[in-house]
């Protein structure tokens, strides 16, 4: 399986960093940036340890631990998070397994950070990457692996905290979630390829306006992108089954010949929790989905509102797309 092409990725995620910036006097900043840019030199990281500096630019080399817990930890606030290549190739961040980790690879609790992956890719580790910090920006990783037959982490990429905004990211056979915006409000994950996760390809839980867009999730052993729940959250973690409030599903038309294809259950699911939820499903391009290409659990999708999308199947509320789905 080849990784996407990065071109758009860039673009978006340039485009993303100045919308932050440049809304950094809006009222979700609610901490004001330093002048002071750099606290210190350049720090490195070549195992695992908690950062706490804050303004602090920090350089991670590739290494292996056999650490269970968390792995680097991000506390300070407004610092730069570099992986650097290795060996002419990208950094690897390698745990112990998912059956040894209770942690993640890459915690990030500090406010204002932002993560450049530069292509890196975080592998054997219970979350790949956790960003529990308020208006985290990452760009460019990868979490689980492409080698065939391994696996990669327990979740891929969990945003848990709000205004994170994450582009460019290959979320791979994960035994859960490739990516989980999980009650993190105003979360957006866009320009993203996320594929044969054992769950689902994209998890959406508890969040008010949250987004997704410019994405593929195809082959996931559940859904390509779930919002809202049934009664309890996805495998170990389960969640109170709360519902999310105006999500966003938009422009999956970038593979071919499909952008969510080849789930083993639904392509795009809005579960019970979503009704009078207010979400928007866009532009999305699905078929060939084991139980059906698009769902809504509503009586005649409630509030939902599904337009400009192209399937082959599709069911609301137990039976007939009434015509809602579109």
């Amino acid at each position: 399986m080849k990784r996407r092409n990065k071109t758009l990725g860039k673009a978006v995620f340039v485009f993303m960093v100045a919308v932050v910036f440049a809304a950094s006097g809006a009222a979700w900043a609610k901490k004001p940036l330093s002048t002071n840019l750099i606290n210190t030199a350049p720090v490195s990281i070549t195992a695992c340890g908690t950062f706490g500096a804050n303004n602090t630019l920090y350089l991670v080399s590739s290494f292996t631990t056999a650490a269970t817990g968390d792995c680097i930890v991000i506390s300070g606030d407004n610092d730069l998070v570099y992986f650097q290549p290795s060996n002419g190739g990208p950094g690897l961040i390698t745990g112990p397994g998912v059956a040894t980790s209770t942690g993640a690879g890459l915690h990030v609790t500090g406010d204002h950070a932002t993560i450049e992956g530069n292509d890196a890719f975080i592998t054997g580790f219970k979350v790949g990457v956790l960003s529990d910090g308020d208006t985290v920006v990452g760009d460019d990783i990868g979490v689980g692996t492409f080698t065939a037959a391994a696996v990669g982490n327990g979740t891929g990429l969990e945003l848990t905290k709000d205004h994170n905004r994450w582009t460019n990211v290959t979320s791979s056979q994960n035994t859960g979630a490739g990516i989980w915006i999980n009650s993190a409000n105003h979360a957006l994950v866009a320009d993203f390829f996320s594929a044969s996760n054992g769950g689902d390809g994209v998890l959406i839980t508890n969040a008010d306006s949250p987004a997704v867009s410019v994405f593929i999730s195809v082959d996931n052993g559940a859904n390509g992108v779930h919002l809202g729940c049934a009664s309890t959250g996805p495998g170990s973690a389960p969640v109170a089954c709360k519902n999310n409030n105006s999500a966003t599903v938009a422009d999956a038309f970038l593979s071919a010949p499909n952008g969510v294809d080849n789930n083993t259950s639904v392509g795009v699911l809005l579960d019970v929790s979503e009704l009078n939820a207010g979400d928007h499903v866009t532009l999305i391009q699905s078929s060939g989905n084991t139980t059906t290409d698009m769902e809504d659990k509503s009586t005649t999708c409630s509030t939902n509102l599904w337009f400009g999308n192209s399937f082959t199947n599709s069911i609301v509320h137990g039976g007939a797309n009434p015509g809602c789905i579109q």
